[in-house]
């Protein structure tokens, strides 16, 4: 499901910007609970629970209840564009 929601944004600054909108105080984090709110409740296909805590894990792994957006949406980006490579490279490999 983010890897479709990924997709359909692919502009970094963009969703840098609609992260920036929940950091009402402009510290450049929002908090866990924010994030959880965002995915969970935001938008046209809210995520299950067990989806949040993955993104949750992944945006907050040493768990210290803040999570930098700008950092996070570039490793989110990273690690989507690996992963699209790995797939086009599996697929690659069954054709051929």
């Amino acid at each position: 499901m983010v890897a479709r929601q990924m997709n359909a944004i692919r502009n970094v600054p963009a969703m840098v910007k609609a992260f920036s909108v929940f950091d009402t105080a402009g510290t450049g984090y929002i908090t866990v609970s924010a994030l959880r709110e965002i995915f969970e409740k935001v938008g046209d296909m809210p995520m299950q629970p067990e989806i949040v805590d993955e993104l949750v894990a992944f945006a907050d792994p040493e768990e210290t209840g803040q999570i930098y957006y700008e950092p996070l949406v570039a490793r989110m980006f990273t690690e989507y564009e690996t992963a699209k490579k790995l797939k086009d490279a599996g697929n690659q490999a069954k054709k051929g």
